[in-house]
């Protein structure tokens, strides 16, 4: 699977349960560190800091840690 798929998959299942997206693929790819040339490794990147970022915007709307470990984020 290549990062680039496994990205959006976990975008999906977390939009799938909340029924909103989380992520903020701009912001992601700033924090990411690496520029946006749409390869592997830039996508494999955005995965790392899906956790972060996504667990952030979660937190910030209540969304506790548990209720977060369902879906995948670990924040």
């Amino acid at each position: 699977m290549t990062s680039y798929k496994k990205y959006q998959e976990m975008t999906d299942k977390v939009q799938s349960v909340y029924g909103i997206k989380f992520t903020d693929m701009c912001v992601d790819a700033e924090n990411c560190d690496h520029i946006n040339d749409n390869s592997e490794e830039f996508w494999s990147n955005m995965c790392i800091v899906f956790n972060a970022t996504v667990g952030s915007r979660m937190a910030e709307v209540g969304i506790s840690n548990e209720e977060m470990a369902k879906v995948g984020i670990y924040y």
